[in-house]
């Protein structure tokens, strides 16, 4: 008990306490050895505990990871957890740490316990999570120093405190900690006086110590409770100034209440269920089989008729009145249970009973109408309630009349005045129903009578043990407002059941009543306890009729009596408890506990049941359904042992025993029925197979190793390093691996054919000859311009690239120019040995190239220099024209001509003076205006000369009146010739990135989409002014036109060829390494690179927002309240009862549909194109695979934010789609084990773009990459050049340079051009480096500088996209074998045996490919488990060590079980014939969690047959201590050596029988029944009734039928035992279903954008679409399910959909998932709709042989219509609809919610785990309302989609399905 006045300490003045004499003494004991403090209630045993924490707190100093210990105090409720805590951290140095459920730590991992230990060193927490701490290993007995236990008098039979002493048993007696209990009863249940000396043993066994308190009672009675004790009796009958009528109101209202109770009775408890209680499994032949479990319906109707039978309890105990109360009580309780009933039958039931409640009502109203308020009360109440009341008013008003009492009778004409209450009371009643009546009883006295106005009640009740979340949230908050209510003295009348008996810290009560008999020792005492005030009375209502209670009374009081005698005073006379005793009492238990495999967690008979039901809750589920086990009990007759039954002709002797059987659900890897062993109840027989279950999910893999917990966590094939061979584990990294924010640094990769390739004097040169042709429109003739422009571009002159080596064939492709679309071809000149040339051939050729990129171009930084290293893009560049014959040759005159390029002057006046201007000399020339500068230098092309215009005409603008004026004025300049004509010019554009078309402008890097240019912008950008020119103002360049204007195409043409190099390379190395033999082109030559510059135009579709959208408050998730339906009843009405229902469990009335027509599927042919895509993508020989196109290549190295017109996104689609298809195959036939949920977390990590880029890290394809924009001015390097390469390896290797230094070097002009740095500059950049270094100038440095230095910065999410598009491109091209040997390659897939495989019996084996396509048929054997022997006679012979433990555990075998096979033999033998045991099978060697050949099912196995087993004589046989040992070793999991072979028995061996108990712990299976097994085939058939009519809607007959029964097996379908449930099949339906939908609108979709692309996936493939084709098509009524809940959901949406014609539109897409509804929200489409059609996808696809071909020809009738509606209008997600609205959106950043758990149990799976939070603002542009969305969801993009759907609903986006 908390005792927590000052008086129970010491001074009530001195904050530090000073302790009493006796507690001085009692901390000296227990400071010595384990102690039980017994004191009377407030007499300071909290003191004492703190002071014992306080002097063993040395212990606590040392940081618990380096040994330090820790002290637990464990309590019994969690209320007291936060008081007894908070005590301790106010009077100690000490970290206080306060746990309980509410918390969730029942989730906490170990981790996270030792996170908490670290931090805190004394643990405040309730008693079982310390036990289940020490069952799972997260802290030992060795590491604590002291527990505490709080109202230890509770440590008794099963209690957890008891369970945690008995861990002592395996603890050193030097490492135990300190125990040190609290009590002050002793008792925790009735005991005779003369049995107190025996308890007190039992308790101080089971603590290990002595009991001890004061040695004189006289020391703590001042301090202690000593109440005034009395005894109200009354009669059980009405008073005699009661109405009349009572008794005729009373037997109308009994014969209601009896025609209720008679309703029920009569009623089978299937109406209150949908069908959802699993059939009893036949594990044997015996009849006498009955269920352990209570069904859903057996407990509904039982809380039903507990409803009505509080009713009549509260009319007898309270009357007339107080029955109306419950009665009020009773509607509102069948109201919420009506709308959580899931029958019609159901409803119709409760709707009966809510009549008779009303009924109920209705009598008593009429019959209590005509009377006052307060005379209903006094006139209609039993004497009970008057006793109470009177007691009440003497206690409230004190005073007397006439010399004697107050009566009630004179309550209507006694004085208004009152004296103020000072009372504080509580009032103790058996029943929470009695603490709801009494309080109401109370507050209608209270308001109607004056006596009684200072009366303030409340009531608190314990928290149900399995509520709600919400519910219990609700209750606990009310119960802690009621008890500050109570301290404050806001409330003084606290109506209470026995919560409030003991620990809870309350007032000092002046007055206590036990309105109920005190049914226990323990209850009398704690009662009486809580009467602590010095003046207190304490008050025991009993019937006047009762004659027990008094002798009841009087052995508590000899009990009191006889505790003081033996105990007060005897401290040192009393010794502890010997080992014997410890071991016979304490560690004796039925059955040896199972240990984890180091020992360090166990599992007992007591805490097995717990750990089966939290595994199932576990299981994959969803969240309409919640797995539990089914427990079947036997009643079986087994001999008993008697020396009697040698003589002859004596009777064998039976004994009844029990035996239980499990069946876990269909989804958990035990299959078969578990059978238990024979024990004497069935509560022991429940615990027994229990405990052999978890045994046997130990062994599985399915418990922890060393925790025995659930396995949440991954399976082990997550860290597979075959599996995940580039997988790294990255520590302190600034960003998410894999997302796009994160950037790495790549060095960028050079095509090795083009390094190294500079021409070589007298060596073999090969030309590539740069072909450009204009393929727009020529121009009309009045465009001058443009058709000189035209014809410019024609003439036979261009360049080529001069190489010494040998380039691979690049395809064709178009470039941009301001005139139009230019065509390029780049092919080798025709002499295949290429030409010869001589050095000062080279010599020229390299001061051409210098000339044309460093002065015609003028793109060379000034830091670089000519390249004389010959490494990357070393080749030259050469004009060429053609020789007489037409062929391409090096145009030598131009080479020689322009080594340099002559700067731009003024003419002098000779060349004036001869200026002739005509076509010879000007036309097609280019020209540069001198005057200008030569930082405005401009270059244009006459296009024609206008031989009527000359200076003197006038000027375009007003403001000059002619050109020579515009030319004075503007430019002070003279004209010699004004007669000459003017010059009509283009000019050559400065834009010489031609990657875009023209009005097209480049994107930003991260804005995938084009942007169009203003007719402005146009303008400036290509100098399409029409401008004119003076002659004699201009220079003639000489340069060819042709040639200037190619040049600008140059950097594109090149950007482009370079990449092509590198992607052909890519393309080579990855088909020659993958085996792919078919390297060239299809046709010869590659095909034409695409041009994709399609602009997304962002369809602004407006949306009918209601015109009260942004009036309406949105209400905060955390704000919204419940009703008090407990409170408040006066004013309660039936909404307020639907409310509270809403939000308690946010579920809504059934409705039934009746429906009758489905639509029929329409057969459909698939579009020709598709269907050879398709039959393309078959797995083909290796021959057969042909190599990508060099375009898709290039495509797919081309990244979303290179600005380019082509990219990875198509390509990216494909790709993702056939990767994820690829996973689930993949994964699906490896591990035929794993459930749904380990292989989603498997494939999730696979094909995680964190995988991916490290998959394209170890390829190094970030450096193949282009991400960034062309900028030939700026970040470009033309061929041949570069900057210095010492200079370059300093700035890439140090990270203390800024690279913005290059912007400060001066590199002299001569020196750049011969490439030769000379001695100076060097020492002047260094100079500059070490001065950058130390100044420590670091900076930034920018993309430009990055790509220059031969580095660029790559977005992680842009490699693993390049992965997917490379894999899109292997698709296209070589089908899945190509798609599969890429996999190989980039290590997403393991290799195969030679390398990449391309098959998939390659990737996961001939054998398991088989199974898959097969399908598992589970065994319909009952497999019975039978023990060794243990002579548990024997067992307290045994050592209580932990081996010597575990040897009672025998040899295990696990037989199939048939009947007919026992026969029974003279000399009483056994004889097991025909018994079938596994040999040699693929069982995991000792423990293994998961694998390959984790389960049986899933592997063949050889079968041994022994013709007998014998075993022996049914008299015991005791083994001797080695031969248990040695058995018990091949029983230990720990080993993993040992074989499948240790754990059956060897058939020479005899299997001995027990003379006790039969007790084994086994986890083998045997394989499955093959498919042609007629018996398994008739029940396949059997649950198949009516599938038929399925394979005829879908038009296809299943060869295994086995697979059709698992597509449509829901996990809640019980009856199935032969196959799984669907959900492997759905994982895998999902991504083929995906896959084949993906491969259609890319064939069908061509038109549309990457983004668009996107959406129109996103809108086909997703639960909401498929839902709705399931019920279209009436699929959903085949589906078999056991699930209330689920089925309403389903019949909801059903309706929902028949009245909107099926129609699968638009609006349906926002509709609430599953996965978006976490909190607040009813889930609209069920995810199980949409799981039939992945399932069934999944089913066609293994059975055709893997065909995706069947698997489309089945759905894409089904799903023609939306595929063309959603092709014509693409429906955009509901994020990006929101977004694109007319609103004013933004998103929150994301929060993490922990929704509260209460209780020990998971009510709905998936609940208690965090959620994202994601808060999504709706602004209104005009009037600035503002409203806000809150999604949920598992990740933040879920979580984000979930508020873009609730903010679109409320816009009015979709109409909801209406629910009742």
């Amino acid at each position: 008990m908390g005792d927590y006045s000052a008086e129970a300490c010491g001074s009530q003045d001195d904050n530090s306490y000073l302790a009493r004499d006796y507690q001085v003494q009692l901390l000296s004991i227990a400071e010595r050895e384990n102690t039980i403090l017994f004191l009377p209630t407030g007499s300071g045993k909290t003191f004492v505990a703190v002071m014992l924490i306080k002097a063993m707190s040395k212990d606590l100093e040392k940081p618990y990871k380096e040994g330090g210990k820790r002290t637990f105090f464990a309590v019994n409720t969690v209320a007291l957890v936060t008081q007894q805590g908070d005590y301790v951290a106010r009077h100690t140095h000490l970290n206080v740490g306060k746990y309980s459920g509410d918390l969730n730590v029942d989730n906490w991992s170990a981790e996270r316990w030792n996170t908490e230990l670290q931090q805190n060193q004394v643990i405040v927490l309730t008693c079982q999570i310390l036990l289940d701490m020490l069952n799972h290993g997260f802290i030992s007995l060795e590491n604590i120093n002291l527990i505490i236990f709080d109202e230890c008098h509770h440590a008794v039979s099963d209690h957890c405190m008891r369970r945690v002493m008995q861990k002592f048993e395996v603890c050193r007696k030097e490492d135990q900690p300190r125990v040190l209990g609290l009590s002050a009863t002793l008792l925790n249940s009735n005991c005779k006086a003369k049995n107190v000396k025996s308890e007190i043993q039992n308790l101080e066994t089971t603590f290990l110590g002595r009991v001890a308190t004061v040695d004189d009672i006289k020391q703590v009675q001042r301090f202690s409770t000593n109440p005034v004790e009395d005894i109200i009796y009354f009669e059980p009958k009405y008073p005699d100034h009661a109405a009349s009528g009572v008794s005729r109101l009373q037997n109308d209202v009994m014969e209601e209440l009896k025609a209720a109770r008679d309703l029920l009775m009569n009623l089978d408890s299937s109406v209150f269920s949908l069908g959802d209680e699993p059939d009893v499994p036949s594990p044997s032949k015996s009849a006498h089989l009955y269920r352990i479990n209570t069904s859903p319906g057996e407990r509904e109707k039982k809380r039903l008729t507990s409803i009505v039978n509080d009713v009549q309890v509260m009319l007898e105990d309270y009357g007339i009145f107080g029955g109306y109360v419950a009665a009020l009580y009773a509607n509102i309780m069948l109201h919420r249970r009506k709308l959580s009933m899931n029958t019609a039958e159901g409803k119709r039931v409760i709707s009966c009973l809510l009549t008779h409640m009303t009924l109920v009502r209705k009598i008593i109203h009429d019959g209590l109408e005509a009377f006052s308020p307060l005379d209903q009360v006094l006139k209609f109440s039993t004497d009970k309630v008057l006793q109470l009341l009177e007691l009440i008013r003497k206690t409230e008003n004190p005073v007397t009349i006439d010399g004697s009492s107050v009566r009630l009778q004179d309550l209507l004409e006694h004085k208004k005045e009152s004296l103020e209450s000072k009372s504080c009371c509580l009032i103790f009643v058996e029943r929470r129903q009695a603490a709801k009546c009494i309080y109401q009883i109370l507050k209608h006295v209270a308001e109607h009578s004056v006596p009684f106005k200072n009366v303030k009640p409340d009531f608190v009740l314990g928290i149900a043990s399995n509520p709600s979340s919400m519910e219990s949230s609700v209750n606990k908050r009310r119960h802690h407002e009621s008890i500050l209510n109570f301290r404050s003295g806001e409330c003084n009348y606290l109506i209470a059941s026995d919560v409030m008996e003991e620990g809870v810290d309350i007032p000092l009560c002046s007055l206590v009543v036990k309105l109920d008999l005190p049914k226990t020792f323990r209850s009398y005492v704690q009662s009486k306890g809580r009467a602590r005030h010095s003046t207190s009375k304490f008050y025991m209502f009993v019937p006047a009729t009762n004659d027990k209670f008094s002798k009841n009374l009087e052995e508590y009081r000899q009990v009191e009596t006889v505790l003081k005698q033996i105990l007060v005073g005897q401290n040192e006379n009393r010794f502890g408890p010997s080992d014997e005793e410890v071991k016979d009492k304490l560690y004796n238990q039925e059955i040896p506990p199972y240990y984890s495999c180091d020992k360090s967690a166990s599992v007992n008979l007591v805490s097995a049941s717990v750990l089966i039901n939290r595994y199932c809750a576990l299981l994959p589920q969803d969240k309409f359904t919640q797995l539990y086990p089914l427990w079947v009990m036997e009643e079986i007759l087994t001999p008993r042992s008697s020396p009697m039954k040698q003589l002859p002709g004596y009777p064998q002797i039976f004994s009844r025993n029990k035996l239980a059987y499990l069946q876990l659900p269909i989804n958990a890897p035990i299959r078969n029925i578990i059978k238990g062993i024979p024990m004497h109840n069935k509560r022991y027989a429940k615990r027994a197979v229990g405990l052999i279950a978890c045994a046997i999910l130990h062994r599985r893999g399915e418990l922890g190793r060393n925790d025995l917990l659930p396995v949440c966590h991954e399976p082990e094939a997550m860290d597979d390093a075959n599996l995940f061979p580039n997988w790294i584990n990255e520590e302190k990294i600034d960003g998410v691996p894999g997302s796009k924010k994160l950037k790495r640094m790549c060095n960028k990769e050079v095509s090795t054919g083009l390094s190294g390739c500079r021409p070589k004097p007298y060596r073999p040169t090969y030309i590539y000859h740069i072909q450009q042709t204009p393929v727009y429109n020529v121009p009309s003739p009045k465009d001058s311009r443009g058709c000189a422009i035209y014809k410019v571009l024609g003439m036979e002159r261009g360049y080529a690239i001069l190489s010494s080596k040998k380039l691979p064939q690049v395809c064709d492709f178009s470039i941009f120019m301001s005139s139009g679309e230019i065509d390029v071809r780049i092919e080798p000149e025709q002499e295949k040995e290429g030409v010869i040339l001589s050095a000062d051939e080279i010599k020229e050729l390299e001061l051409f190239h210098v000339m044309l990129f460093l002065d015609l171009l003028n793109v060379c930084k000034q830091y670089f220099v000519v390249d004389k290293s010959n490494t990357a893009n070393s080749y030259l560049i050469a004009p060429t024209c053609t020789d007489s014959n037409g062929k391409w040759i090096i145009d030598w005159d131009v080479v020689r001509k322009f080594s340099t390029l002559p700067i731009v002057e003024n003419p002098s006046p000779e060349e004036n003076s001869d200026l002739q201007v005509d076509d010879d000399n000007f036309l097609y020339e280019v020209v540069t205006p001198w005057y200008r500068g030569s930082y405005v230098e401009r270059h244009y092309v006459v296009t024609k000369i206008c031989q009527d215009m000359d200076a003197a005409s006038p000027f375009p603008s007003t403001t000059y009146s002619s050109f020579e004026d515009y030319f004075k004025e503007k430019y002070d300049l003279s004209l010699n010739h004004p007669d000459k004509p003017l010059l009509e010019v283009k000019a050559i554009s400065s834009r010489i990135d031609c990657i875009h078309p023209k009005g097209v402008a480049k994107p930003f890097d991260d804005t995938p989409s084009v942007i169009p240019l203003s007719k402005r912008q146009m303008q400036l950008k290509n100098g399409d002014f029409q401008e004119h020119l003076i002659p004699e103002l201009v220079t003639k360049r000489l340069f060819p036109a042709t040639l200037w204007l190619k040049a600008t195409t140059l950097p594109t043409v090149l950007h482009r060829f370079s990449f092509m190099q590198l992607a052909s390379e890519l393309r080579t190395q990855i088909c020659k390494e993958t085996n792919i033999t078919r390297l060239d082109p299809p046709e010869g030559k590659w095909k034409r690179l695409p041009v994709d510059c399609t602009v997304e135009v962002q369809e602004n579709r407006s949306l009918d927002v209601p015109a009260n959208f942004f009036k309406d408050t949105m209400q905060e998730v955390n704000q919204i309240e419940a009703p008090d339906l407990d409170h408040d009843i006066d004013s309660l009405c039936l909404l307020d009862v639907v409310q509270y229902h809403k939000v308690e469990v946010q579920e809504n009335e059934s409705k039934i549909v009746h429906q009758s027509e489905w639509s029929p599927i329409k057969p459909a042919l698939i579009p020709e194109n598709v269907l050879k895509r398709l039959e393309g993508l078959a797995i083909r020989d290796d021959g057969d695979c042909q190599g990508p196109e060099l375009a898709d290549t290039l495509c797919a190295l081309t990244g979303a934010t290179a600005g380019d017109v082509i990219n990875l996104e198509r390509l990216e689609t494909l790709g993702d789609s056939f990767l994820k298809f690829a996973a689930s195959t993949y994964l699906y036939l490896k591990y035929p084990t794993l459930d749904e949920g380990k292989l989603t977390m498997i494939k999730g990590k696979m094909i995680s773009n964190r995988h991916l880029f490290y998959c394209g890290k170890a390829r190094n394809l970030g450096g193949r990459m282009k991400v960034h924009a062309l900028a030939p001015q700026s970040d470009w390097t033309p061929p041949g050049f570069a900057v210095p390469n010492f200079l370059k390896e300093k700035l890439n290797s140090s990270g203390g340079i800024t690279k913005n230094i290059l912007f400060q070097l001066i590199i002299p002009e001569t020196e750049r051009r011969s490439g030769i740095l000379s001695r100076d500059t060097m020492r002047d950049i260094e100079e500059s480096l070490y001065e950058s270094l130390t100044n420590n100038t670091v900076g930034t440095s920018s993309t430009t500088l990055e790509a220059l230095l031969g580095t660029q910065n790559v977005p992680d999410k842009s490699v693993a996209d390049c992965v997917e598009s490379l894999i899109g491109a292997w698709l296209i091209s070589g089908g899945c074998t190509a798609a599969l040997r890429l996999l190989g390659w980039f290590g997403v897939f393991p290799l195969g045996k030679n390398g990449p495989a391309g098959k998939w019996e390659e990737l996961v084996g001939t054998e398991a490919l088989e199974i898959g396509r097969k399908g598992i048929i589970k065994d319909q054997a009952e497999y019975e488990i039978i023990g060794g022997v243990v002579d548990w006679g024997d067992a307290k012979n045994l050592s209580s060590s932990v081996q010597q433990m575990s040897e009672k555990i025998k040899d295990i075998s696990l037989f199939r079980k048939d009947i007919s096979d026992v026969k029974e033999e003279g000399d009483g033998r056994r004889l097991y014939e025909n018994v079938e045991i596994l040999e040699n099978s693929s069982v995991e060697k000792g423990y293994k969690r998961d694998g390959e050949h984790a389960n049986l099912c899933s592997c063949p196995v050889k079968r041994r047959k022994f013709s007998k087993i014998s075993g022996v004589n049914s008299e015991a046989i005791s083994s001797s201590r080695d031969e248990l040992s040695e058995i018990y070793k091949k029983c230990e999991v720990a080993d993993s050596s040992s074989n499948v072979k240790d754990f059956y028995i060897n058939a020479n061996k005899s299997s001995t029988v027990i003379k006790r108990k039969t007790f084994l712990f086994t986890d083998f299976e045997v394989n499955e029944h093959d498919l042609d097994d007629i018996d398994a085939m008739e029940k396949i058939n059997s649950l198949l009734s009516g599938a038929s009519g399925l394979e005829k809607a879908i038009n296809y007959k299943f060869q295994n039928r086995s697979l059709l029964l698992q597509a449509l097996t829901h996990a809640s379908y019980y009856p199935n035992r032969i196959t799984e449930c669907y959900q492997r099949l759905e994982f895998l339906g999902d991504a083929v279903l995906d896959f084949v939908i993906t491969c259609h609108i890319y064939e069908t979709g061509g038109n549309l954008s990457p983004g668009q692309l996107t959406d129109l996936r996103s809108a086909l493939v997703n639960n909401i679409t498929f839902a709705s084709l399931v019920v279209r098509y009436g699929l959903h009524r085949h589906l078999l399910h056991l699930s209330p809940s689920l089925m309403e959901a389903i019949d909801t949406f059903v309706e929902f959909q028949l009245q909107r014609d099926n129609a699968v539109t638009e609006d349906c897409l926002v509709l609430l998932e599953e996965n978006d509804c976490f909190l607040a929200e009813a889930i609209e489409v069920p995810k199980a709709l949409g799981d039939i059609l992945e399932s069934l996808a999944g089913a066609i696809f293994l059975d055709s042989g893997l065909s995706l071909t069947a698997v489309w020809q089945v759905f894409y009738p089904m799903m023609q219509n939306e595929i063309e509606a959603f092709l014509k209008r693409v429906p955009k997600q509901p994020v990006r609809e929101l977004l694109e609205s007319d609103y004013i959106v933004e998103f929150m950043p994301s929060e993490e919610v922990k929704p509260a758990v209460v209780g020990d149990e998971v009510e709905r799976p998936g609940l208690s785990k965090p959620v994202v939070m994601v808060a999504v603002k709706v602004r209104d542009k005009a009037s600035s309302l503002e409203r806000t969305f809150y999604g949920f969801g598992e990740k933040k993009s879920n979580a984000k989609r979930a508020a873009a759907k609730l903010a679109l609903r409320a816009m009015g986006k979709c109409c909801k399905p209406q629910y009742s």
